[in-house]
């Protein structure tokens, strides 16, 4: 269930993570984090000679914020997975992310599905985007041929499809040499329609298109 997995999820990451960066950051008296309350520790300092150790202790109102915020974090949470749900079919992005990945011309795959609005002639309409990210797992000769490749197993079952206006496809390439690495993405979109007909022509006559992508690229050392 969806809704389980975001409550456990907002749990770990914000109820657990959140309360330990909290008190590391605003218990300034004690210093005390969520691991020293579970195992009732504490670090104290004590002048030389001095026995007694003086106790601090904790203000209630941190955990009164950290309640609040915990809350508000799960909620927050069943809220975008119930509206995920009723906007988008994930269950055929995953479908489509699986059958990506088990191709022996994709090496790493990407599926996403986004909703954008755009602005014509002073009205507001919604457009769904299906977002296909391939990275090849050998060096490629030609982008545009093996954009067709990639394209060509993503709609060869159009059941799995999730309904977009417009499918996008992200070819990644690089190297990633552990003190340097370097990814050149190469971007391009279209219609069902024309990248279904694209397709088509290649595999019947041979034709590679000739696609003008966008191109970004990052090095980082």
């Amino acid at each position: 269930n969806a809704v389980v997995t975001s409550i456990i999820l907002g749990i770990a990451i914000f109820g657990i993570g959140g309360t330990i960066g909290y008190f590391l950051i605003f218990n300034r008296k004690t210093r005390r984090s969520l691991h020293d309350f579970i195992c009732g520790t504490s670090v104290v300092k004590v002048e030389q000679g001095k026995v007694q150790v003086d106790k601090i202790h904790l203000w209630r109102g941190h955990f009164a914020i950290l309640g609040t915020v915990a809350v508000a974090a799960i909620a927050g949470g069943i809220f975008i997975s119930s509206w995920a749900q009723n906007n988008f079919d994930m269950t055929k992005v995953m479908a489509l992310y699986e059958k990506l990945n088990q191709q022996d011309e994709i090496r790493q795959s990407g599926v996403h599905l986004n909703k954008t609005y755009r602005l014509r002639d002073g009205e507001k309409s919604a457009v769904t985007v299906l977002q296909v990210i391939a990275m090849p797992p050998y060096q490629i000769d030609s982008n545009n041929e093996y954009a067709m490749i990639v394209m060509g197993i993503a709609l060869e079952d159009e059941s799995l499809l999730p309904e977009s206006d417009i499918i996008s496809l992200g070819i990644i390439t690089g190297y990633d040499l552990g003190i340097a690495r370097e990814s050149t993405t190469r971007s391009i979109s279209d219609t069902p329609q024309n990248w279904k007909a694209a397709v088509e022509n290649y595999e019947k006559e041979g034709t590679v298109p000739n696609i003008r992508f966008s191109t970004n690229t990052q090095v980082r050392f």
